[in-house]
C-alpha cells in the first residue's frame, strides 16, 4: 500500500489529461464506419469522446483549412451513428496517407453508445448475410464443396472406428493412431490437392469480382470453414487470435509440422492444413540457402550484416546457425511489430549465438506495420546491410506501396549487398481457394511481371526472380552494385 507521498502523477506534456482514444480497428471490428464530410467520405483511425481521427489517401486534397468549423456525419452504410460540428485540429501528410484531427465543438462522443449502434447493425449485417439463399453460387463450385464434404465424411467415419478396433490383447495407441494417419495421408493428400486444384480454377478469375467473390466465400464459411476448424492450423488461421494472420505461432505450426488435434481425424484435417502452409517451409529453406551463401562469400571476411523485415520466429536463422559455424562473424537483426514473436526468437537464437563462441550476435527491433513499410526510419541505428529480406509482408501491399517498400529496403544494403523479397504466386496451384475463402486470409497474389514492377527504377547489378520449390511462391534477388 502507498502513501499519499509515493503517489506519482503524470510528468512532461502528459499533465494536460487528454480524453482516451480508441483504434477504429479493435473498436469496431468488421463493419468500421465512415465519415462524411462536404460529400466526402474518410476512414477513421480512432475515437475520442472528444474528438476524431481520420485517414484519407495521400492524394486526397482537403477542402477546409486548419482551424475551420465543419459538419461531420458518422455512418455505417446509411445508418447515422453520430454527427455534429467539428473543427479541423491538425492535418499530417505522410507518404502513405493523410490523417485529419477533428475536435468537437457542439457535442461530445458517448463512445460506449456508439459501439452498441455499430454492434446493434453488425448483427442485423450478419444476420442478413448468413441466412441470405446460395442461388447465385455456380453450381459447379457447390459441387466441388460437395465433393470435398465427401472426401471429409469418408476418412471422419474410416478414423472414428479405429480406436475401437483392437485384437483383444493391445489397446490401440499412439503408435497404431500415426500408422493409420500415415496410410490416409497417402491417400487423401492427392485427393486434397485435386479437388483444391478445381476449386482454384473457379474462384481465380474471380478475384477481380467483389461481390461474386463474396459471395462463393459466404457460401464456403457457411459449409467447409467449420469443417476444418476442427484442424488446429486452420482454425489459427481463420480466427487471428493476435489479430492479424500468419502470426508467430501459425508459422511454428508449419515449421514443426507434427500431427494435432484432440481425434484422429483432427489430426488429420490438421495436416491438410499444414499442405497449404508447405510453401512457408519453402521459402523458409530458399532464406536459409541465400543466408549460407552470403556468409559463404566472403569466408573468414568481414562482419557479414544481415536483416530480416517481418521477422516471426526467425526459423531460417535459428536453422543456420543450429546446422554450422559461422565461417565469418555475423550480426542478425530481427525487425518484427510483435513483441511475442522478437521475444521468441530471440530465446531460440541467442544460445545458439553464445555457442558460436561470439561469431554470431543478434539484436531486435519491434516495429509497427506502417513503420516497416517506410523502411529508411528503423534502419537508423544500423549499420548498410549485406543481405536484407522480407518474406510475407509484400503479400499484403498494393503495387505503389509495395513498390516504396522494395525501394526503402534497397538503400539500406551496403555496395554488393542483396535485397530478397518473396510474394505468393499467382499460379493455378497457389494457395488462393484454401486460404482467401476457407480462412478468410487475404494476399495479394502476383506474377513475374507484378514483382519485376515492385523493382522499377532501381539501379541493380543483378536482379532475378525465381519460383520457389513448390511452386507457390516467388523470390526476387535484386544485388547493389
Amino acid at each position: 500500500m502507498q502513501t499519499y507521498e509515493q503517489l506519482s502523477g503524470a510528468e512532461g506534456k502528459k499533465i494536460y489529461y487528454r480524453a482516451e482514444r480508441f483504434p477504429a480497428g479493435p473498436l469496431f471490428g468488421k463493419l468500421r464506419p465512415c465519415v462524411e464530410i462536404g460529400g466526402e467520405e474518410f476512414d477513421v483511425q480512432d475515437v475520442s469522446m472528444t474528438g476524431l481521427a481520420l485517414l484519407a489517401p495521400v492524394n486526397r486534397l482537403l477542402a477546409n483549412q486548419v482551424g475551420e468549423n465543419v459538419d461531420y456525419r458518422m455512418r455505417v452504410g446509411s445508418m447515422v451513428l453520430h454527427e455534429g460540428t467539428a473543427k479541423i485540429s491538425r492535418v499530417h501528410r505522410s507518404p502513405d496517407n493523410v490523417v485529419i484531427g477533428l475536435g468537437l465543438t457542439t457535442d461530445y462522443i458517448d463512445v460506449a453508445c456508439l459501439v452498441t449502434k455499430q454492434q446493434d447493425l453488425l448483427v442485423r449485417h450478419e444476420l442478413q448475410k448468413f441466412t441470405q439463399p446460395s442461388d447465385n453460387v455456380d453450381p459447379a463450385y457447390k459441387l466441388i464443396v460437395a465433393d470435398v464434404l465427401d472426401m471429409l465424411r469418408r476418412y471422419d467415419g474410416f478414423l472414428a472406428q479405429q480406436r475401437r478396433v483392437t485384437n483383444g490383447v493391445k489397446p490401440f495407441d499412439e503408435n497404431d493412431a500415426a500408422e493409420i494417419l500415415g496410410l490416409c495421408e497417402e491417400r487423401v493428400i492427392p485427393e486434397w490437392r485435386a479437388l483444391w486444384r478445381r476449386a482454384n480454377e473457379l474462384v481465380i478469375p474471380l478475384i477481380d469480382d467483389p461481390e461474386a467473390l463474396g459471395s462463393i466465400k459466404l457460401y464456403t464459411e457457411r459449409l467447409l470453414t467449420p469443417e476444418f476448424q476442427i484442424g488446429p492450423i486452420c482454425r489459427r488461421a481463420y480466427e487471428k487470435p493476435l489479430g492479424y494472420p500468419g502470426d508467430f505461432l501459425f508459422m511454428n505450426k508449419i515449421y514443426e509440422w507434427e500431427y494435432e488435434g484432440s481425434t484422429l481425424f483432427a489430426r488429420l484435417v490438421h495436416r491438410l492444413g499444414l499442405e497449404i502452409g508447405h510453401c512457408v517451409t519453402a521459402r523458409m529453406e530458399a532464406m536459409l540457402q541465400t543466408i549460407t551463401d552470403t556468409m559463404n562469400s566472403k569466408a573468414g571476411g568481414s562482419t557479414a550484416r544481415i536483416t530480416s523485415v517481418g521477422a516471426g520466429p526467425a526459423q531460417e536463422v535459428q536453422n543456420y546457425l543450429r546446422q554450422q559455424r559461422p565461417p565469418r562473424p555475423v550480426e542478425f537483426t530481427l525487425i518484427d511489430q510483435e513483441k511475442e514473436a522478437l521475444a521468441h526468437a530471440y530465446d531460440k537464437i541467442y544460445p545458439l549465438t553464445v555457442a558460436s563462441s561470439g561469431a554470431a550476435q543478434v539484436s531486435c527491433l519491434q516495429v509497427s506495420f506502417m513503420e516497416m513499410l517506410k523502411g529508411q526510419g528503423m534502419f537508423s541505428p544500423l549499420a548498410p546491410q549485406d543481405l536484407i529480406y522480407s518474406m510475407g509482408l509484400a503479400d499484403y501491399l498494393p503495387p505503389a506501396r509495395a513498390r516504396n517498400f522494395v525501394a526503402s529496403l534497397y538503400r539500406q544494403l551496403a555496395p554488393g549487398g542483396t535485397l530478397v523479397i518473396g510474394n505468393v504466386k499467382n499460379t493455378a496451384e497457389s494457395t488462393f481457394w484454401p486460404m482467401e475463402v476457407i480462412c478468410d486470409w487475404s494476399l495479394l497474389y502476383r506474377d513475374e511481371a507484378q514483382m519485376w514492377a515492385m523493382a522499377e527504377g532501381l539501379d541493380t547489378e543483378h536482379a532475378a526472380v525465381k519460383t520457389d520449390s513448390t511452386g507457390q511462391v516467388l523470390l526476387m534477388y535484386l544485388r547493389r552494385p
